[in-house]
């Protein structure tokens, strides 16, 4: 066989591999997420696409969430709590510290977008505006500053929705100072959260590669 076409198939079929590797990757993250219940004023269609893409956050599965919160703004354009989602996605990984600055913007772009469609209900509300206590002003205002900001919102929705599993755990997601982080701080009372709620989604979020 010629050099040149048996090196062109050897190419072709490594690539196949490549693509059916990650066909099964995307399947096999899909199969871990659990379950999430979170209840929301979208669409009939957009409230499934919504969950999943808030079981994906809990899997830190950054950017994949992002998208499927586009998905839900296609099925319902009215959907605040998506552009809450985009914001809460652009945190990132909170236990290693703050979002660079671009992803800080991009959710504060996302937010007003959610506030300007408005919150359907006072919880929605609640939720929008938590996350908005972070990301405001963040040209001027010092993150640690906003940490603390954040932190305090957060802890007033556990207090307002006792019942609420993603209340109780919006403020282990909140950013951390960067000698927090290191300690992991935040890591033993996450996981006991998760423990306690194993139905509720997959396992102890750990990162998964994009």
């Amino acid at each position: 066989m010629n050099p040149r076409k048996s090196l062109i198939a050897v190419a072709t079929v490594f690539t196949l591999m490549l693509l059916s590797s990650g066909v099964v990757q995307a399947h096999d993250k899909a199969d871990q997420l659990g379950k999430v219940t979170f209840p929301t004023s979208c669409n009939a269609k957009a409230q499934p696409l919504f969950e999943t893409g808030v079981a994906m956050l809990h899997s830190y599965w950054f950017g994949e969430a992002r998208k499927t919160f586009d998905a839900v703004l296609k099925e319902d354009p009215n959907c605040a709590m998506a552009y809450w989602g985009i914001a809460l996605d652009y945190l990132g990984n909170s236990l290693s510290g703050a979002p660079p600055a671009k992803n800080t913007h991009a959710a504060w772009e996302a937010l007003e977008k959610a506030v300007a469609i408005g919150a359907k209900t006072p919880r929605e509300r609640d939720y929008i505006e938590s996350l908005c206590t972070y990301y405001r002003d963040h040209d001027k205002v010092a993150v640690n500053t906003r940490m603390l900001a954040y932190t305090k919102a957060t802890e007033q929705l556990t207090q307002r929705y006792p019942d609420d599993f993603e209340a109780q755990a919006a403020p282990r997601s909140a950013p951390r100072s960067t000698q927090a982080a290191k300690r992991n701080e935040p890591a033993a009372a996450a996981l006991d959260l998760f423990d306690s709620e194993a139905t509720h989604v997959a396992a102890p979020p750990l990162p998964l590669p994009l």
